[in-house]
């Protein structure tokens, strides 16, 4: 059945795109004017299950939303004094942060994640948040970026995203935003941006230089048995930040260290045997 639902609006949107846009419009503006409250005291917009399926809706509806992450990245932005978010989707963290009164950048390219964001910051009156409706990567370009949600990529396949349901988006670096302005700054970065994290760390690179360094919580996926298709700059991502002085953990409750070796050992079997989908990397410690 869901196959049938999603060969019908690939062919809705081929043909009659005007058509499409008004109903996901409509959709989504009747999901968006009805928050609701989470344990973290800020108010949140859920998407209709449409756009960004069942479990993504039933987890933020539930508060079970990505337990672990919010842990750790509460520690990570309590000890800061600014945050980043680099594939905001509709402002969960970006809220998070905010309401406890950090300094927040946002970026987020879509536009259908771009509305909830938009009403999620006004339902919690944080318009003290900087927003840039943008995608980041190596270098300033524009880019199509396939599928929607939470699950939206520049990889068509990824999630099963269609080639034919695209968004044009602008793309810059994270280091053309931020430059040295962060310098002095303890500074905590969350990066999701669904494959394509190697393409942002690569235009990052006087960011990843700051000092103090900023502590990073990345979503890097290696089996394609969950999106789709390989991820084949999985170890780059690792091995960049080891380049510029990172050590590495499991960005799960356990923080167990990860060695240069475990992360060869996943590559080269297609599977990891710690942790999850998340890794958390900190300045690396000195032994002087």
């Amino acid at each position: 059945m869901a196959s049938l639902r999603q060969f019908f609006r690939d062919g809705v949107d081929r043909w009659f795109p005007a058509w499409g846009q008004f109903y996901r419009d409509y959709r989504d503006e009747r999901a968006a004017s009805t928050p609701i409250d989470t344990p973290f005291g800020f108010k949140i917009a859920v998407p209709p299950t449409a756009m960004v399926g069942e479990w993504f809706a039933g987890q933020l509806r539930s508060g079970a939303y990505e337990t672990d992450e919010i842990a750790l990245l509460t520690a990570l932005i309590d000890d800061a004094e600014a945050f980043i978010d680099i594939g905001a989707n509709i402002g969960w963290y970006v809220c998070l942060a905010a309401t406890r009164g950090k300094r927040v950048l946002a970026f987020e390219p879509l536009p259908s994640n771009l509305r909830f964001l938009l009403r999620n910051l006004a339902y919690n009156g944080l318009e003290q948040v900087e927003l840039y409706p943008l995608a980041l990567g190596a270098e300033p370009r524009m880019m199509k970026m396939y599928g929607g949600g939470p699950s939206a990529s520049f990889f068509s396949g990824w999630h099963g995203a269609s080639a034919a349901r695209f968004t044009l988006v602008p793309v810059t670096t994270l280091d053309t935003i931020a430059g040295r302005r962060f310098a002095g700054v303890r500074l905590a970065i969350k990066l999701d941006v669904e494959g394509f994290e190697y393409e942002v760390l690569r235009g990052a690179t006087a960011t990843l230089d700051l000092d103090p360094k900023p502590s990073w919580l990345v979503e890097n996926h290696l089996s394609p048995k969950f999106t789709g298709i390989v991820n084949e700059r999985f170890l780059d991502v690792f091995e960049l930040f080891w380049e510029h002085g990172y050590e590495a953990h499991t960005g799960d409750a356990e923080r167990r260290p990860i060695s240069p070796d475990d992360v060869r050992r996943w590559a080269s079997k297609g599977a990891v045997d710690m942790g999850s989908i998340n890794y958390l990397f900190t300045p690396r410690a000195s032994h002087d």
